[in-house]
């Protein structure tokens, strides 16, 4: 088995696991390609995964078996009126978005059972079929309307409306397996920059 291989692998595994892997050398963050123990098992492997938000040292290890999902703590803003989470939102960063949207996956019920990335995805793909489907009707791109729901409530509809929603499904997942929805978007970024026009050629 190839290196590159092997990595893509452990990647795979190590979004499914639940021990937290610790730098061999206790240096600060975990970066792709040095060494990690795992806290439990003291499995000792190369590491290629994304580091927990808040503990730079700390990850799943790949060789553990599932643990369940711990809910996190209620955010602030659950707690605020309508008004003052309107103005918390201002300052929120992607991280806080999405504790916000796992908490309320709690709140709500969606994550009383464990959740399988499979089906997470498939639900992404559903809202973006949902977009399709609006546009197909005639609805413009960037338009937004209100319907009034079954609760009696306007509920808002429209292309933008069901992409933020796939927004929103990956968010929670990321939150879901304690991944820093900044650091990943920082990471990913920060790569892309490098990259040459059209990534080399590739057609649009």
């Amino acid at each position: 088995m190839t290196e590159e291989r092997e990595k893509v692998q452990a990647i795979t595994r190590a979004t499914e696991r639940g021990h937290v892997m610790r730098n061999v050398d206790e240096t600060e963050p975990v970066a792709p390609g040095v060494f990690a123990e795992c806290v439990e098992c003291k499995a000792t492997l190369r590491y290629y995964h994304g580091s927990l938000r808040g503990e730079g040292s700390l990850s799943w290890c790949p060789e553990a078996p599932p643990q369940p999902q711990v809910a996190p703590e209620p955010t602030p803003s659950a707690e605020l009126e309508p008004d003052a989470r309107l103005a918390a939102y201002e300052t929120y960063t992607l991280t806080d978005w999405a504790t916000t949207i796992n908490q309320w996956a709690s709140d709500k019920g969606w994550n009383d059972k464990p959740l399988q990335l499979d089906g997470l995805i498939a639900l992404m793909h559903s809202e973006l079929s949902e977009a399709l489907e609006e546009w197909r009707d005639g609805h413009a791109e960037g338009a937004v309307r209100f319907e009034v729901d079954k609760y009696g409530n306007q509920k808002p509809e429209g292309v933008p409306i069901e992409l933020m929603d796939c927004v929103i499904r990956i968010l929670h997942t990321l939150a879901y397996y304690g991944v820093d929805a900044n650091h990943i978007m920082q990471t990913k970024h920060e790569y892309n920059v490098t990259r040459p026009y059209r990534h080399g050629g590739k057609r649009t």
